[in-house]
């Protein structure tokens, strides 16, 4: 049994804005897919789609409340299907170098 104090994650938006960013002014790609359902990456979508001029597409696990502003703002906005997020899922049960662990039954 382990106790999870706090189970949210700080600073991924922050860092995938500025990746998403970034890499677009160095033409590190040509289009980027981002899969989130985070209002708070509008503004980078934003700047790298109208300002540097690259696609970006947005794919949602949210089917239920998908985020409007990133409908807006990306090139083009998607719901990821229930059975592709399911068939990308990790094994119930994984081992690794520091032993065995479950993943949540509720997940």
């Amino acid at each position: 049994m382990v106790k999870v104090y706090r189970s949210e994650e700080k600073g991924t938006d922050v860092n995938l804005a500025a990746h998403l960013i970034h890499d677009a002014h160095l033409g590190r790609y040509e289009a980027a897919l981002v899969i989130s359902n985070d209002s708070d990456l509008r503004e980078s979508v934003r700047i790298v789609k109208d300002e540097i001029g690259k696609v970006v597409g947005v794919f949602t696990p949210h089917r239920d409340r998908p985020s409007v502003s990133l409908q807006k703002t990306a090139s083009f906005f998607r719901e990821i299907k229930t059975k592709h997020l399911k068939g990308s899922l990790f094994p119930d049960t994984l081992t690794d170098a520091g032993g065995t662990f479950t993943k949540p039954t509720n997940w």
